[in-house]
């Protein structure tokens, strides 16, 4: 068995307490790019499968009003062309979310909005196959908007690894017994006589 002083163990406390928090931030980018990576295939083969003129859409928001997206003369070769690009700039994106990168949170949050109002609205329209994309982007989008994961990624490297480090503060050393293990250094008593006002 060992045994610590009272700054040791306070230490000990926050080293256990840093490493549980880096621990589930990890496990929610890790889970956060497992979706992001499902979402993009699953929309580059739902966008292969279109036809080669795509339709104009007519969405009906509320009673009397009506958005149209005229997709005339768009084929599906070149809606696959842009998406195939973005989709590549974003797996690199998804892969720089492990180094801690805050620009690449910033960016794959927004497109994942564009992505989760473009399944939606073709769920809306009745496209059924849009619910895997859909679900996958509101979940690497949920997990990335975590309070730990955003102050995660808003600390530079260097603040990342001084949290790993002995936290100041805790019991004053004077105060804290010493280890159970360590034997007392024996005290010496010394003392003087004083002289009388006759001598």
């Amino acid at each position: 068995m060992t045994y610590l002083a009272g700054p040791e163990i306070g230490g000990a406390a926050a080293l256990a307490r840093t490493a549980a928090t880096q621990r589930r931030v990890r496990a929610a980018v890790a889970t956060s790019q497992t979706f992001l990576v499902i979402r993009i295939l699953s929309v580059l083969l739902l966008v292969s499968f279109l036809p080669s003129r795509l339709p104009t859409l007519t969405l009906r928001l509320v009673a009397g009003s009506v958005a149209t997206v005229p997709l005339d003369g768009v084929s599906s070769g070149a809606a696959l062309m842009v998406i195939a690009a973005i989709s590549a700039v974003e797996l690199y994106l998804v892969y720089r979310l492990a180094d801690g990168a805050r620009a690449a949170r910033h960016a794959v949050l927004a497109i994942e909005s564009l992505a989760i109002l473009a399944t939606a609205s073709a769920l809306a329209v009745g496209a059924t196959v849009a619910a895997l994309p859909l679900v996958t982007s509101v979940g690497a989008t949920g997990l990335l908007l975590l309070n730990q994961v955003r102050w995660s990624f808003r600390l530079s490297p260097a603040d990342r690894g001084a949290l790993t480090g002995r936290r100041r503060g805790g019991v004053f050393a004077g105060y804290a017994g010493s280890p159970l293990d360590t034997p007392k250094r024996p005290q010496s008593v010394e003392y003087t006589a004083g002289r009388r006002l006759g001598d």
